[in-house]
């Protein structure tokens, strides 16, 4: 997480740098912002990008601005929970690829038919300098983009997930006064990382860091390795 590079699709390119260009396929799941997408010109010309819309973003809007359209934006929110319905009920039974593309290929794809049908009635009501207009017109104009997890059963409807922890990011970004320098950046940065790289191996944080700050020095220099928070989470689970 390096939060003075600047936005996201800042950081995707620093870290996109690094790939090898044999692997030139790269799937980009986001709001579909230009901020957020690859502009470099020579990562454009090294990899192949397949982008991918977010369920979730697409859904906002009718549900921030509901009372402007109460009925048409119900219904809208009605068939967006039948998407996440679909989803939780695919993570209970139990995911392979035959399951995931029969419940999507059949209902899932038929709920967002309906969904494309009502954004286009919302669209030709609203015009696109309102938000609801605006709304319709993202799922219209990105309606391939939404629905391309329909067909591989890798992806998935939304990008929630890493939204929450970049939201994470941001909370604690805004109670580090420090940060407002480079170096403090730096610092925030470092502490960041090792916090999220923690919570995403399910380690707890506090007991990682006093166990870490306790261990010798030159060992840690020596084996960087075995101090990855999922290296000490195995370490322990041993014991």
């Amino acid at each position: 997480y390096r939060s003075h590079l600047g936005s996201c699709g800042n950081l995707l390119e620093s870290i996109l740098r690094g790939r090898s260009p044999s692997a030139r396929e790269v799937i980009l799941q986001a709001d579909l912002s230009t901020t957020n997408l690859v502009s470099a010109p020579e990562l454009l010309e090294r990899f192949t990008f397949k982008l991918i819309g977010c369920a979730a973003h697409a859904r906002r809007p009718f549900a921030l601005y509901e009372h402007e359209d109460p009925v048409n934006c119900a219904y809208m929110l009605h068939l967006f929970k039948g998407i996440a319905i679909h989803e939780q009920r695919l993570d209970v039974h139990g995911r392979n690829r035959q399951n995931v593309l029969a419940v999507r290929q059949a209902e899932s794809r038929e709920l967002w038919e309906e969904i494309r049908e009502l954004a286009m009635d919302m669209k030709a009501k609203w015009s696109k300098a309102t938000k609801l207009g605006a709304g319709a017109r993202y799922i219209v104009n990105h309606y391939d983009r939404l629905t391309a997890y329909l067909d591989d059963p890798r992806l998935e409807a939304t990008n929630n997930l890493r939204e929450r922890m970049l939201r994470t990011e941001k909370l604690i970004e805004g109670s580090s006064m420090f940060r407002r320098t480079l170096e403090g950046r730096f610092a925030l940065d470092v502490v960041r990382t090792v916090m999220q790289t923690a919570v995403a191996a399910g380690v707890p944080v506090h007991g990682y860091l006093e166990s870490i700050l306790r261990a010798d020095a030159e060992d840690i220099a020596a084996h960087p390795e075995r101090y990855t928070p999922r290296a000490w989470a195995a370490d322990r689970s041993s014991e």
